[in-house]
């Protein structure tokens, strides 16, 4: 009987070192099952949520996480709660059903090991942090079903070169592994990854976005004038970068925005008065070694500021607004009751007054030209930057 006993309690700590013969009640429907190092994820019902673990911890963590290397989610599953996989640190493949519709918050943080997963077609949201410090991570396709993406999402994936989305995702949209919004306005994540040693930020865009180039690896990156936002951590702990010009559009620089930048040593700045800034913006930058780069005459403005004075040296230099643009020639007629204007400058505010000086049009202009319905007749007049001209209708 003892030898009996012995052989049972052995073999329950040999299925416990290969990762078998272990099951977990989620819900009186749903159970997690652990099998040759295979978690699989069951429900009997149709649709069934995957629920909230106590103190965000999963109930497998108290067995040996580290018996996971695969996690099926089967059909019938339509949530992935937060938590659920995160600190897996042999895992490396995931299999999820069509049936799941969100990953939520650090769902599969620090999985360090996972190279790759597929994002099940159906999925909507991807909450906070769902694939965060997962550094094996090569490169990541965001379905069509995709309509929202939390912040911090693939921050410290270290090795993630490429973020693409699928053509017909209506929300976001990516480019040479990039990821944007659909228009291109907001560019929100830059992979850790990617190894270009250069980077333009395409004139479209208009916000940079949380921590959007957070550890980056490029020495070099052009702002262009149509950016107006960063925000918060947006260059935060780029170290190769060793230079920066910040063009005079942008209004907003969120906190931390160039935090540990260790290798900066120069930033140029194109206002005439120093825009108020967060005091942290260059936390962990040894701005005393650096230099700041000012418009001619406006030495002595960021000298006052309590931000911009902390740079050991402020050097001038021969700056006007219109030299950073290359503005086509604004013209503008009427047919129709349809307004017909050309040479815009894409991106960049639009607005149309009538004679009265009352405004009856403003947007942004989408692209070099814009047509835009017009009722009544009269003079009107059309600006665009420091642009105007004036149309008979």
């Amino acid at each position: 009987m003892k030898t009996k006993i012995f052989f049972f309690l052995s073999m329950m700590t040999v299925g416990s070192a290969l990762g078998w013969g272990q099951t977990w009640d989620l819900s009186a429907t749903m159970k997690g099952v652990l099998d040759n190092n295979v978690l699989t994820i069951s429900t009997t019902l149709e649709a069934e949520a995957m629920p909230e673990f106590e103190w965000n911890v999963p109930t497998w963590h108290d067995y040996n996480r580290n018996d996971i290397h695969e996690i099926v989610i089967e059909d019938g599953v339509t949530s992935i709660s937060s938590w659920a996989f995160s600190h897996l640190a042999f895992l490396t493949s995931v299999t999820m059903a069509n049936t799941v519709t969100i990953i939520e918050s650090y769902g599969f943080y620090n999985c360090y090991t996972l190279p790759m997963i597929t994002i099940s077609e159906n999925v909507t949201t991807l909450e906070h942090a769902a694939f965060k410090l997962c550094e094996s991570l090569t490169e990541i396709e965001i379905p069509a079903s995709v309509s929202f993406i939390g912040g911090e999402m693939f921050v410290l994936c270290g090795q993630l070169e490429a973020i693409r989305v699928h053509a017909d995702n209506s929300d976001f949209s990516s480019a040479d592994g990039v990821l944007y919004d659909k228009d291109k306005t907001t560019l929100l994540i830059y992979p850790e990854g990617k190894k270009d040693a250069t980077f333009e930020i395409p004139g479209t865009v208009h916000t940079i976005g949380d921590a959007a180039f957070y550890q980056s690896k490029f020495e070099s990156i052009t702002i262009p004038n149509s950016v107006t936002d960063i925000i918060s951590l947006a260059f935060g702990a780029c170290t190769q970068l060793t230079a920066i010009t910040i063009p005079y559009s942008v209004t907003y620089i969120g906190q931390y925005a160039f935090a540990d930048c260790t290798g900066l040593t120069e930033v140029t700045v194109e206002w005439e008065s120093p825009l108020s800034v967060p005091d942290d913006i260059f936390q962990g930058v040894n701005t005393s070694d650096a230099t700041l780069w000012v418009p001619t005459g406006r030495t002595i403005a960021y000298q006052e500021d309590e931000v911009w004075k902390a740079f050991g040296t402020i050097e001038e230099y021969e700056f006007s607004g219109n030299e950073t643009i290359a503005l086509p020639a604004l013209k503008a007629y009427a047919s129709n009751g349809v307004l017909h204007i050309t040479g815009l400058t894409p991106c960049r505010p639009l607005s149309v007054y009538n004679i009265s000086g009352q405004l009856i049009y403003q947007g942004i202009a989408k692209a070099d030209e814009e047509h835009i319905p017009i009722i009544g007749r009269g003079v009107c007049i059309v600006v665009a930057g420091s642009q105007h001209v004036k149309v008979i209708q």
